[in-house]
């Protein structure tokens, strides 16, 4: 078939003195002992102009059968590593490239043995990057960049049942590269076999039936295994933007200062039990009282939750310590108080100030903050009215300016960790608090007028006063939507 090989992509060669090192992200291959038992091969891999019978070959005339044997050894070390990518040839033209992209990946040079009929996987994407049009699946460990614009008629033929030889006669490419076109797509996990009541056989894998696209992408791609994305801390923004503050810049100059309570056992009026009588009792509680929460309640459980209480800057962005933990300190979470019964306090939108501990009026009530009680209310099963949403929202780039990959993976940690810290603080206050599974993103970015890639809602907290006689309802507790 007609593959040449060379290394993958996201490698660099590395050459200082007499030491040669091949790098990745995830790390170093020495290759020094390669480079001296067989000089040029590692330039003729990188180059990228042979198949592996073809460097083979080289290496047997120039350096005979001992020189082939070490070739052989490095080369299963090397595709052992997932170090070596594919380019798919038809005479001076490379038509498509199949890059590994982990340790499971394992190459298959033969072309596919059944006619077909084929498709693709519902889960193959096609995005452009850095000028390359690339074809990924999170089914496995490999993906294919499309090079030739023939291979693209290939691939949209490919999204109906089709079998090989219809396949070939549908471009003026040989049909040796329309099989090896086939053939990776099926390394990369891009192809499906359609079986003989029609339905692709990934449909029949119970485990993959389940996952949704984007939850299956969201999973492989903020974990390491399947991609070869930056991951974690790698600052990629460092020198092209300022990383965002700790604390945003005040958004409205109408402040209201909120009570800062002393120590736990001051918290509150009524009486703060001990810890893990509220971690048994807590529930989600969605029926209010008739007076509803007051001000200096607010106050309250906003201190104990989210406030910052220590702050340090450094050239990289800086952390605060809240009492909720955040990734890396970095803390991107931002919280919006909407009120509809307050005592103290106007019905309006709202920015939780955490470094001065206080609210900035952002707006009176509209019918597009009506909307987003309305949709809270719909969201706790129509229980009651409610008193205050705590919108989520998160300044993205305060955590993406620092890592790559599972950037939103900690931003939603972060959510769960605030949720469990207002439900305790719910509890132990007597308040009535319940997480939101769900919400409008451009609702939220409507009423709050920021941008929605900027910042954008995560989750919500509907909050209020507890009724005297309050048993939340074990069957509902899970009911977050």
């Amino acid at each position: 078939m007609p593959y040449c090989v060379t290394f993958r992509p996201d490698a660099t060669l590395q050459r200082q003195e007499n030491e040669t090192r091949l790098r990745t992200q995830f790390g170093a291959l020495e290759l020094t002992k390669l480079q001296a038992a067989l000089p040029g091969v590692v330039d003729r891999i990188a180059a990228g102009r042979d198949t592996e019978e073809a460097l083979a070959g080289w290496v047997l005339e120039t350096r005979g059968l001992k020189g082939l044997s070490i070739f052989h050894r490095w080369w299963a070390v090397l595709v052992q590593h997932a170090y070596i990518a594919y380019r798919l040839r038809d005479e001076d033209r490379v038509l498509a490239h199949l890059n590994p992209l982990g340790f499971g990946f394992r190459f298959s040079a033969r072309p596919l043995d059944e006619n077909g009929p084929w498709c693709l996987s519902r889960f193959a994407l096609m995005r452009r990057r850095d000028g390359d049009l690339v074809l990924e699946c999170p089914k496995a460990w490999a993906e294919v960049v499309v090079w030739d614009p023939r291979l693209c008629a290939l691939l949209f033929s490919l999204t109906k049942a089709v079998d090989r030889n219809a396949l070939s006669r549908t471009t003026d490419l040989p049909p040796r590269s329309v099989a090896a076109f086939l053939a990776m797509l099926q390394c990369a996990g891009a192809l499906c076999r359609i079986d003989p009541d029609g339905r692709p056989d990934e449909e029949k894998h119970q485990a993959l039936a389940h996952w949704d696209v984007h939850d299956l992408y969201f999973h492989s791609r903020s974990r390491m295994g399947r991609h070869a994305n930056g991951w974690a801390t790698t600052y990629r923004f460092k020198g092209r933007f300022d990383p965002l503050p700790q604390i945003k810049a005040p958004m409205s100059p109408e402040v209201i200062d909120l009570h800062r309570p002393g120590s736990p056992a001051q918290a509150s009026a009524e009486a703060v039990p001990e810890f893990f009588p509220v971690l048994e009792t807590r529930a989600s509680r969605r029926c209010y009282a008739s007076e509803p929460i007051h001000l200096r309640q607010l106050g309250e459980f906003l201190h104990h939750c989210f406030r910052v209480k220590q702050k340090y800057d450094d050239e990289l962005g800086g952390v605060t310590f809240r009492p909720t933990p955040g990734g890396g300190a970095l803390h991107s979470l931002e919280l919006y108080v909407l009120v509809q019964a307050c005592q103290g306090l106007a019905p309006g939108f709202y920015h939780y100030q955490p470094l001065d501990h206080r609210l900035e009026k952002i707006g009176d009530p509209t019918p597009l903050t009506q909307r987003m009680l309305l949709l809270g209310r719909q969201m706790m099963l129509d229980q009651d009215n409610p008193q205050v949403e705590i919108v989520v929202a998160s300044r993205f780039q305060r955590i993406q300016w620092k890592y790559e990959s599972i950037a939103y993976s900690v931003i939603l940690k972060d959510v769960g960790c605030l949720y469990q810290t207002m439900y305790l603080v719910a509890e132990a206050m007597g308040l009535a608090g319940v997480a939101l599974g769900g919400g409008d993103a451009d609702l939220f970015a409507a009423v709050s007028g920021l941008d929605y890639f900027a910042e954008g809602s995560v989750g919500a907290f509907m909050l209020g006063s507890r009724r005297a006689s309050d048993d939340a309802d074990p069957k509902k507790e899970g009911h977050h939507e």
